[in-house]
Formats: structure tokens, C-alpha cells, sequence
């Protein structure tokens, strides 16, 4: 919460701005598809059908000094209104963020530089840091930097400068989130979950650099043998003294984007990234660096995950040292850390042992090389081959939660596929069997430190009682219908569910369990409307003898059009979530949950009919 107090970051908003928002990001959209600059397939990908509201949470820096910790605001946009808009600008970013000169990709990168680079007695080490980069970065000045780089260094035509330029100050002008039941507006710099934010920042950072860095009136640019930057990381190689390294900062410093820096200076190790870097005669010694407050975080061999992970995990984590670290004594000496690491994690000698002998072969050289054209060609090669061999046909995916049932789960779709071959439609589809991919369990973590604050609210001792029961209203016919009770029962399977609810005839967003009380079949069935509003349907066509729906056609043959054999109970209850997700599919999959778990589907019940559809991510 005090991030959240800093007015000159964060606006406090009085309710959701989602609908004004997605009015707005129409609009953009819209006319960007008029100008031609994106097609009509895009501009349907743009606009989300289904989305959720963005969450604000909280990443504690522990390895920092300071006391409260300082920490990483963290917006979670999955699925958000400005997720599809904020990852197709990050795609037009990507080109002019990689051809900067500082441009660092990934720990691989800043090794092959440094394997290049000799080292010299006078040389030293410099980092530099910058503070709260992502959110300190003005609107107008943010605008102005992409439109720099856009200028100069593109081939894009006007229009789509335009439209880049456009989308992004929508992004930012809009960068809303939901925390502790609140709606805030951030008012300054981009938030770290944006997928576009880290180009953003990067181009942002090369617009400071050309005037900073490589600028040639710059008094200290003699100094710098190497400049490199992954983000909002620095490093020099530093030919001069501390003293002049610490003008250089302040030099730094001074400057009119909003950007401050902290640093560290040494003449023989310093860490960068995961590296411990150290000059050593004439080349760069490298390490892999731990901070001293890290734990142990690698998977336990006895969790939640399918069996292939415990055997790829200590693969590529001794195959990381092996690159990481350009001596064989670092390296050994780091693996026998690792190895301790995993046993205390439950792995076993028998996972261990081959993958350390399986780094141990590889050679750092290789490791630390790009992949060739040749290997690439090879591997294009193979997969036109195997498209080819698949007809060109698209295996469907099975996707699921992964449990301990996963591979009974498999072997029982696998084994009964061929049924589905009697489809002329489906046996296209599936001539080639499908895919099986699972999403990570639940764990522990997501119980004990939600992203979601929920704060502690007062205790209710006001309508507590659950159950369904009638709203009272003299003119109510479904009153008359309604069975009072805590507690329903499927005449199928026997089995009993208590209420965890307290519903009435006007409750809403309700899944309701219709049972005829001479026979006993049941149907389900939901409503967005009031529950009486969905029941004076049912109970006139069973009235007026309309044989449309399978309700009144089993009353009409069964009870000769009998309402009063009518009983009705509120099974389910679906409420708003805190990201805001959308009711109507969440009422959708609980009435096909409760299909199956009570059994109503024809003939044992009167469900005819359903869609699964709801359970279809959207596109």
C-alpha cells in the first residue's frame, strides 16, 4: 500500500473504467483497420471478447538493504482488456530494441561478449543500476523516445508510426488494476507485467544512452572499454580509477528523463545478472553468482508434475554451470552445491550422476554458441517433413490440470479414440491421434501468498443461513413450486449436496435443479435473470401445454400438464470474482458440471441438450 499512496504515480479511481476503456481501444482499433495499417484479422485479435480485470501485487526485493523492503510492482494482465494490444506493439518494438549497441538478451549473450573481450591490468569493473525504471519513465518523454527510434531507425510507413505511437499512449493512459477491492489508474511509466514494458524501457534507455554514453561531447567516454545493458542493468569495463567512476554516476545523474542510478565499483570481481565476473591476466573469468539470500528453490522430486521434469530439471540446470562458468574447477565445485541442493529436494544419485556426466562431455564453446544456419536449415528441414507427413491436418489438443490420473486419463482416451472414427467429420480430424498437454497443479504457494489480496472483513450474522427458499411475494407463482430445503439429491445417482448458499425467487446468476415430483426426473438448468423471471417461463409452457422445451414435453406426457408436480431448487450460485471475469461462462460450465454430476443427461434426466463449448478458452 505505500507504493499505492504516491499520488504522483497511482490514481485512486471511483469503479471500473473497463467498458470506457474497451469503448476507446475500439476505436483505435477500429480506425487503424479503416487506415489500412492492420488487417480485419488483427483488428478481431486486438479486441478481446472475454477479459479480466488486471491485478496489482507486491514482489518483496529481500536482498536490498533497505528495512521495510523495498518492492517490485508487479500488474498480472492475463487475459486482460490491453493484453492482445500491449503483445502485438511489443512484436513491432522488437527490431529497433535489438539493434541497440547496448542490447543484452540473456545471461548466453553477455558470456559470448565478455569470451571476446581481453582484459588488461589497468582494466575494472563498473555496475550500474537504475531505480524504479519501469515506472518512473514520463508519458510525453516515453512518446518521444519511441518516436525516435521509430524515425530513425525504421521502415515502417507514417501510418503505422502512427498507429504504434497511438496504441502505446493508449497503453499508458490506461494502464488500470484492481487491488484490495479498489480500481487504480497508474498515472506515470509502465507497469512490469505489460508484455510491451520491457521494449518500452529498452528503447527508452537507448534514447538516454545516445546522448549519455555514446555522445561524442561525453568527458568520460575515453574510459569505457565495454558498455553493455540487459534492461535497467549496466556494466563497464573501466579504464580509470574509482574516484573517476564515481563522476561518471553523477554525471549520470544529472540528467532530464527521471532517471536515478546507483552503482558498484571493483578493481578485480563484480556480479552482473547470474555471473560472478572476474579479469584474470588476459581474458574474463566467469562464475555462476547465488545471492546470499537465496533459497532453495528447485522442484521437489516428490510434487505434483509429470516424470519427465525430474529428469530434465537437473539436466539443464547442470548444463547452465557447465556455460556459466569457464573453469573446471568453478564448475565442479558448483555442481557439487547443485548437487546438494537436489538432494535436499528428494532427488535421487540415479537422476543426478547421468546429467552431471552429460554436462561434464559438453563443451563450453558449444554451449555458449548460437546455433548455426546449418543446424537450423536441418531443423527447418524436419519439421516441413513432418508437417508433411501429418497431411497437413491439425492434431487436436488435449489440455487438463495434471494430476496423478494424468497417464490412466491418457491411456483411456487413446484406447477409445477409434470410436469417434465412425465420425465421417471427427475421423478426419483425428487420423492422426492428439496431443496431450498439461497446466501445473495447484500448489501450495498459490494457497498461502495469493497474487489476490483479499483484506479481512467483519464477520456477517445477517442472512447466514444457506438454502433455497421462497422470496414471500404474495403475486409469486413460483413460490409455490419452490421446495424449501439446505440440502438437493440426484435421483440418479442418490447422492446428497448440501447448499453453500442462501437463495431465493429473486436471486440471480443462479443454476437451478428442476424435479418432477411423481417420477423424479430431474433437469438443470441457469438463468442471468431472477429465478422467477426463468421459472414463470417454464411453468407457462407446462400450463399452455407448448411442448418446445423438454421440461414442459415430460410434464405434458407425464403429469397432463400438471404444474403443481413441479418442484424447483437453486443448486448453485455464481458471484462476481475479484479479477471481474465473465459470469455468463462461469454459470455456463457450473450448469454442465452439475449435468454430469447429478446425471441428468437424456435418458436418465431431461438435459436433451448442452454446450461444452463455455470450457473453450477464447481466441
Amino acid at each position: 500500500m505505500r507504493q499505492l499512496r504516491d499520488i504522483t504515480t497511482y490514481q485512486k479511481l471511483r469503479s471500473n473504467p473497463s467498458i470506457i476503456f474497451k469503448n476507446e481501444l475500439e476505436t483505435l482499433v477500429s480506425n487503424a483497420q479503416s487506415n489500412g495499417v492492420i488487417s480485419l484479422r488483427v483488428k478481431n485479435y486486438l479486441i478481446p471478447s472475454e477479459t479480466k480485470t488486471p491485478i496489482f501485487y507486491h514482489l518483496p526485493k529481500v536482498h536490498k538493504v533497505e528495512r521495510p523492503p523495498v518492492g517490485r510492482p508487479i500488474v498480472s494482465g492475463i487475459q486482460s482488456l490491453n493484453e492482445r494490444l500491449s503483445e502485438y506493439i511489443d512484436i513491432l518494438l522488437q527490431p529497433l530494441v535489438t539493434r541497440l549497441a547496448s542490447y543484452v538478451q540473456d545471461t548466453k549473450h553477455i558470456l559470448q561478449i565478455l569470451n571476446d573481450c581481453q582484459w588488461h591490468s589497468s582494466y575494472s569493473w563498473g555496475t550500474v543500476d537504475v531505480t524504479s525504471l519501469y515506472s518512473c519513465i514520463p508519458h510525453d518523454r516515453g512518446l518521444r523516445a519511441v518516436s525516435y527510434h521509430l524515425d530513425r531507425y525504421s521502415t515502417y510507413d507514417s501510418l503505422l508510426k502512427d498507429f504504434i505511437l497511438d496504441a502505446i499512449s493508449y497503453l499508458l493512459t490506461h494502464n488500470f488494476f484492481k487491488f484490495d477491492g479498489n480500481f487504480y489508474l497508474q498515472r506515470c511509466g509502465t507497469s512490469m507485467g505489460a508484455k510491451f514494458a520491457p521494449s518500452y524501457a529498452n528503447l527508452y534507455m537507448g534514447w538516454w544512452e545516445e546522448s549519455h554514453i555514446f555522445g561524442g561531447d561525453s568527458p568520460f567516454l575515453s574510459h569505457v572499454v565495454v558498455y553493455k545493458r540487459y534492461v535497467d542493468d549496466l556494466i563497464f569495463i573501466w579504464k580509470d580509477t574509482e574516484s573517476t567512476f564515481s563522476q561518471f554516476v553523477d554525471h549520470l545523474n544529472n540528467n532530464e528523463l527521471n532517471l536515478k542510478f546507483t552503482s558498484n565499483f571493483s578493481s578485480t570481481n563484480i556480479t552482473f545478472l547470474d555471473l560472478e565476473l572476474r579479469g584474470f591476466g588476459t581474458h574474463i573469468e566467469t562464475d555462476t553468482y547465488r545471492k546470499p539470500c537465496s533459497g532453495n528453490s528447485l522442484l521437489r522430486a516428490d510434487s505434483c508434475h509429470p516424470s519427465h521434469l525430474f529428469k530434465g530439471i537437473p539436466l539443464g540446470q547442470f548444463l547452465r554451470l557447465r556455460r556459466n562458468c569457464s573453469t573446471d574447477e568453478a564448475f565442479v565445485k558448483q555442481a557439487c552445491l547443485l548437487r546438494d541442493r537436489f538432494l535436499e529436494r528428494g532427488y535421487t544419485m540415479n537422476l543426478l550422476i547421468p546429467a552431471f556426466a552429460n554436462s561434464l562431455c559438453k563443451s563450453r564453446l558449444d554451449l555458449l554458441t548460437r546455433k548455426s544456419m546449418d543446424r537450423l536449415i536441418t531443423q527447418k528441414n524436419k519439421r516441413i517433413t513432418k508437417k508433411q507427413s501429418v497431411s497437413n491436418f491439425n492434431v487436436p489438443i488435449f489440455i487438463t490440470t495434471y494430476s496423478r490420473q494424468f497417464y490412466e486419463i491418457k491411456n483411456v482416451i487413446q484406447k477409445f479414440l477409434p470410436v469417434l472414427y465412425n465420425d465421417s467429420q471427427l475421423a478426419s480430424v483425428l487420423k492422426n491421434g492428439c496431443k496431450f498437454v498439461t497446466r501445473r497443479a495447484p500448489t501450495l504457494g498459490n494457497v498461502l501468498s495469493p497474487t489476490i489480496l483479499k483484506s479481512k472483513s467483519a464477520k456477517s450474522t445477517w442472512l447466514t443461513t444457506c438454502g433455497t427458499y421462497r422470496c414471500g411475494a404474495r403475486r409469486c407463482i413460483t413460490c409455490t413450486h419452490v421446495n424449501c430445503s439446505v440440502e438437493f439429491v440426484s435421483s440418479v445417482t442418490h447422492r446428497t449436496f448440501k447448499m453453500r448458499f442462501y437463495a431465493n425467487c429473486n436471486t440471480h446468476h443462479v443454476v437451478y435443479l428442476l424435479t418432477c415430483a411423481r417420477c423424479s426426473i430431474q433437469y438443470v438448468g441457469c438463468t442471468i435473470r431472477s429465478l422467477k423471471c426463468r421459472m414463470r417461463e417454464h411453468i407457462g409452457h407446462i400450463v399452455a401445454k407448448n411442448g418446445n422445451s423438454p421440461v414442459s414435453r415430460h410434464f405434458i406426457n407425464c403429469c397432463n400438464g400438471d404444474d403443481s408436480l413441479l418442484q424447483i431448487q437453486v443448486i448453485d450460485r455464481i458471484l462476481p470474482d475479484e479479477r471481474d471475469s465473465d459470469l455468463w461462462t462461469r454459470l455456463l460450465r457450473a450448469e454442465v458440471k452439475w449435468i454430469f454430476l447429478l446425471g441428468t443427461r437424456h435418458p436418465h434426466g431431461l438435459n436433451s441438450a448442452f454446450d461444452i463449448n463455455c470450457y473453450v478458452p477464447p481466441k
